[in-house]
């Protein structure tokens, strides 16, 4: 047992040593996002690659959706969403994008994100939205996962239990809010909604990813405020078959929130995030490592490129897509205003783990 877990090590000091080895210069600078925007979220269907959400000044939800073709390497502009929100927790599946909870805009009063609880199918093909039942919370800045035709919505931030639902940032009265260990399933056959084991560290701004079956909540941040510093490393894992919360995996080389992933080969690949060196340095995390659940490792990857903060990822095929967008320093024109568009990037995945 002792000379096969020997092997294991070396064996998994070998994939790390031949990926760190690999050059930034493996990422491909792809036809730049057209639109200035924040907050994007990037999610692969049919082939394409789908952009929605955003944010515009203000904190405004625009609501926009983009569509990229990989063989024309262009972007499109499509119908807008029906309820323009953001931070809202996204799953493929045969085709269609199925979309929860997030935050929208204020009423009235002052700019802010308020919990939302909604439900939406969406059809790529056709640009057709369609109304599901609304999720038995309301909460935003979650991440969903699913398995065997069943949505899991985990974490997110929400208001405290008792307390008026509004905005839980930005308000001149903030109310109270909390990150939560929520996990609700979606029966996407029935329409039904069920409460399943909650997540052991509430987070919110985390990452939400099935693999073989399995499903892994990565990341994100523990404190009440959206802008806390309570960055976490965790790495857990959710079975639902047994509706069971294992013990803790490998926690990841750098706490963060809000990374760009996708799953290839089995192995999870995150690059881009958000950290704090100190209580008031905020640091874009560049790196790109990948995870292997059945080895229980992490391995180091080619950086993205300077001056990138990646806001949202997505993989298609054996690639792995990067956006980035405007929470970075950039390349300043006439009077100081930023040079838009936003880079997109590209790096194929398949060659590192032979």
């Amino acid at each position: 047992m002792r000379r096969l877990a020997a092997i294991s090590l070396l064996i998994a000091l070998l994939f790390a040593s031949a990926a760190a080895a690999q050059s930034p210069k493996n990422w491909q600078s792809l036809a730049p996002f057209p639109a200035p925007v924040r907050e994007a979220s990037l999610i692969a269907a049919a082939g394409k690659i789908y952009m929605f959400t955003a944010q515009g000044t203000g904190l405004i939800p625009l609501g926009l959706v983009f569509e990229y073709d990989p063989a024309a390497n262009a972007w499109k502009q499509k119908k807008r969403m029906p309820l323009p929100s953001h931070h809202i927790a996204t799953v493929e599946h045969n085709g269609k994008i199925y979309f929860f909870g997030g935050f929208k805009a204020p009423d009235a009063g002052p700019s802010g994100w308020e919990p939302i609880d909604n439900s939406w199918e969406y059809d790529p093909q056709t640009e057709l939205w369609k109304a599901l039942p609304p999720m038995p919370s309301k909460r935003g800045a979650g991440g969903a996962a699913i398995v065997d035709g069943k949505v899991y919505v985990i974490g997110g931030m929400a208001v405290h239990p008792g307390m008026p639902n509004a905005s839980v940032n930005y308000g001149a009265e903030e109310i109270p809010r909390r990150s939560v260990p929520t996990v609700e399933e979606y029966d996407l056959a029935t329409g039904k909604w069920r409460e399943r084991a909650s997540m052991p560290s509430p987070r919110h701004h985390l990452e939400v990813i099935a693999v073989k079956g399995k499903i892994y909540a990565l990341g994100g941040r523990q404190g009440l405020s959206p802008n806390g510093v309570g960055f976490s490393d965790a790495v857990e894992e959710y079975d639902p078959a047994t509706d069971r919360w294992n013990v803790s995996r490998a926690r990841m080389p750098v706490a963060r929130e809000d990374m760009s992933w996708g799953v290839y080969d089995g192995r999870i690949f995150i690059v881009g995030g958000g950290t704090r060196s100190s209580i008031t340095s905020f640091e874009t995390v560049r790196q790109l490592d990948a995870y292997d659940p059945a080895l229980n490792q992490w391995f180091a990857l080619p950086s993205l490129p300077p001056n990138r903060f990646p806001a949202s990822g997505a993989v298609l095929g054996d690639t792995l897509y990067v956006l980035s967008d405007d929470h970075v320093a950039r390349t300043t024109g006439p009077g100081g205003n930023e040079i838009r568009p936003y880079p997109f990037d590209a790096i194929r995945l398949d060659g590192f783990f032979k």
